[in-house]
């Protein structure tokens, strides 16, 4: 996945309009737009401006062992209920299990 793919990603899973993801980056509508609708790819510092207004580190966003989804979830895992925190960890933790299971098959 490329990086104007990344960002339309991010941008989806955000619920962020063009103009919400201008305004919580910093940056010009035509800037956001130029990116999402035309593939211009952005410098590093615009880059960060639209990491900070997804929630995650640039870090995260070149990490692509990643999938777009799982660093958006990962990024607001800290802001979860407890017990919400608790519950996705015994998930991830039951699917890990059921995919041993079905490799030792």
């Amino acid at each position: 996945m490329d990086v104007i793919d990344r960002i339309k990603r991010f941008q989806k899973l955000s619920k962020l309009s063009i103009a919400q993801l201008a305004e919580k980056s910093g940056l010009s509508r035509s800037t956001v737009h130029n990116i999402v609708n035309h593939n211009k790819l952005p410098q590093m510092g615009t880059l960060s401006s639209l990491c900070l207004a997804f929630d995650i580190t640039l870090a995260q966003f070149f990490d692509e062992s990643l999938s777009p989804d799982i660093v958006f979830i990962l990024s607001r895992y800290d802001k979860w209920p407890s017990e919400k925190q608790d519950a996705f960890i015994a998930e991830v933790e039951k699917m890990v299990l059921d995919k041993k299971e079905n490799v030792l098959e």
